[in-house]
């Protein structure tokens, strides 16, 4: 979160057209299934959906991320719907590769469903500063998430490309390039 995983991904998709799959943009669509609605509201609270039905992501955020078997149980009713949903999108794609976009790829168990990883890394304050800036959300909210996706450590093995994204996004933009030919040319 806030080290630059989104810009990558749509570099990708916009420089060479690669297919990237946004798991967070899934996750926040499956809300509004029935099931899930259901599930989420006898989980979290009713009152985490207005009147609309739209679910206020703020509100179920700041409850989740300060209670773990609440985490945990909302993590059991969207993961598995979330990798349903990307291995269905992914056997409908017909580039040289693919991209899936998640800030919990090795928490959910996602790293599994990939062949290599790039992982995008920033010192921590600037990414709190990123996400601050972003999103509107306090220091302490910034540190509750961050410190819920760095609670599992990632399969090293999987890691194949790691980037240092801490200085301006075209030195992101010229590594991101040198990725794109290495993949294309195993």
């Amino acid at each position: 979160m806030g080290s630059g995983k989104t810009t990558a991904a749509r570099y990708f998709e916009r420089q060479f057209g690669i297919p990237v799959f946004y798991a967070d943009d899934e996750a926040k669509k499956l809300y509004d299934l029935p099931e899930v609605r259901r599930a989420i509201e006898n989980t979290v609270g009713k009152d985490v959906y207005d009147a609309n039905g739209k679910p206020d992501f703020r509100l179920i955020a700041s409850r989740i991320f300060k209670d773990e078997q609440m985490l945990r149980r909302v993590e059991n009713i969207l993961h598995p719907k979330v990798k349903e949903a990307f291995a269905k999108w992914k056997s409908g794609q017909c580039m040289p590769y693919v991209i899936l976009e998640n800030a919990i790829l090795f928490e959910t168990g996602m790293d599994a469903l990939c062949d290599a990883v790039l992982f995008i890394k920033a010192g921590e304050q600037e990414r709190i500063e990123r996400i601050q800036k972003r999103d509107g959300f306090s220091e302490q909210a910034v540190r509750d998430r961050l410190k819920y996706q760095n609670r599992i450590i990632p399969d090293r093995e999987k890691i194949k490309f790691i980037v240092e994204n801490s200085g301006n996004v075209k030195d992101l933009y010229s590594e991101l390039n040198k990725i794109h030919w290495i993949i294309l040319n195993k």
